[in-house]
């Protein structure tokens, strides 16, 4: 009965895993094309791509998956970056939040969206011409190679127009097989597009949960097509570090069983992180940019309507529950009704205790208790037992008999009493 109240008590917090909640419609929430970890521009974007692709480098895959606070990975082709809740916004929500509580935000926000060209619109020359041709201004072309050492396989991009991420051509050739850069060129389309998305905000993460596209182009691809931001010196020697042909099943069978092409996810990413960093919004901007000309400014954040589910982890309702609820007071009763039924019939009264027990010892067992007088201690195990005697004497009515302890080094068998004799 000692260990029964923490034990209930530890069982009733493991059984988590219910929710209760609250839904709230209507809201106005603040979004924007930026890292909702961070209130600044940070460097040229490789630190924010870094941030984001992060979860996918760790377990690259598709359909229909979602990593981070914005990737979505619709199929092997076609991927997506969300714009995501401002920093503000989300402090916001954080601090709204008591313990053991989580909100589901959605709302429906432009994303930068990659998809491969089914067919190349130029042909193989020319674009391998424009990827052999100098850059002169932001207005030409924009090219790019890295090489895997230890191995004569190349890795090229181009943007045929350097202040156009709309357009962006990818090729992998190696040396060894007599390969050139137009012997594998894929051709990938960026825009902007609306996207419904899902998060989860705790009081220590945003986590992109759910991401549906609307299919849908949205009014500022000017921020796609003239931003002057050029990509491919900055970012090209990330494609080596996972690259469909070069990262075989056989080089780390641990995450990579499948020769999975990742063009479309990192392009997204290239081109988020580096708007994110020179155009993404900043806090309490003092020349705003009421368009998506980059040379007037930041892209501002926006408002638009969000559906906040408000959850609270509790307990899982079920037997379970019941159970260690009703086992304390089962037990409580049912000691109250022993002690009513059965315990009354005991021999032993309630004041019985040592005095009662030194009062009918038979004073030939108390040899057996020498040399504990200071101690208390005896150096083998001591038993009681108790005899009953009656009294032969035919005058008393009372039928009184008496109880007489025992001790004992044996276990000793203490005789029964009877109904209708009172014992002393």
């Amino acid at each position: 009965m000692v260990t029964l109240g923490p034990a209930l008590s530890v069982a009733y917090k493991s059984l988590a895993g219910g929710e209760s909640w609250y839904r709230q419609d209507n809201m106005i929430g603040e979004f924007g094309l930026n890292d909702p970890y961070t209130t600044r521009k940070i460097g040229f974007g490789l630190s924010q791509f870094a941030n984001a692709t992060l979860p996918w480098f760790q377990d690259p895959g598709y359909p229909n998956r979602v990593y981070g606070f914005n990737m979505h990975v619709a199929t092997e082709n076609v991927s997506a970056m969300l714009d995501s809740p401002t920093v503000d916004y989300a402090n916001d929500l954080r601090r709204s939040l008591k313990p053991r509580q989580f909100m589901v935000v959605t709302a429906t926000v432009p994303a930068i969206v990659c998809e491969i060209n089914a067919r190349l619109d130029r042909s193989i020359d020319d674009f391998k011409a424009l990827w052999q041709k100098p850059r002169r201004d932001g207005s030409g072309p924009s090219s790019a190679e890295t090489w895997v050492a230890l191995a004569q396989y190349h890795i090229g991009m181009l943007m045929p127009v350097q202040s156009d991420n709309t357009n962006i051509v990818i090729a992998n050739w190696d040396d060894q097989r007599n390969e050139t850069f137009g012997s594998n060129v894929r051709q990938y389309v960026l825009s902007r597009q609306n996207y419904t998305g899902t998060w989860r905000v705790s009081q220590t993460s945003i986590e992109l949960l759910q991401a549906i596209p609307s299919y849908q182009r949205t009014d500022d691809q000017c921020l796609m097509k003239s931003n002057h931001l050029a990509l491919s010196d900055r970012y090209i020697n990330v494609f080596h570090e996972y690259d469909w042909r070069y990262r075989l099943p056989d080089r780390d069978p641990k995450f990579y069983r499948e020769n999975i092409k990742n063009d479309a996810t990192l392009l997204a990413s290239m081109v988020w992180s580096r708007l994110a960093a020179l155009a993404g919004i900043v806090v309490n901007q003092e020349t705003p940019n009421p368009g998506c000309d980059l040379n007037e400014g930041p892209i501002l954040p926006y408002k638009t309507n969000v559906t906040i589910k408000t959850v609270t982890v509790a307990i899982k309702p079920g037997w379970t529950i019941i159970l260690v609820l009703a086992l304390y007071p089962t037990i409580l009763l049912t000691s109250l009704v022993l002690r009513v039924i059965v315990w009354p019939r005991s021999p032993i009264a309630e004041g019985f205790g040592l005095i009662s027990l030194l009062a009918s010892v038979e004073k030939g067992s108390l040899a057996l208790l020498g040399g504990a007088g200071l101690s208390g201690k005896v150096d083998r195990p001591i038993f009681v037992g108790f005899s009953v005697v009656t009294r032969n004497d035919d005058t008393d009515v009372t039928r009184r008999s008496n109880i007489i302890t025992f001790f004992s080094t044996k276990v000793m068998r203490s005789e029964r009493l009877k109904k209708g004799i009172k014992y002393s």
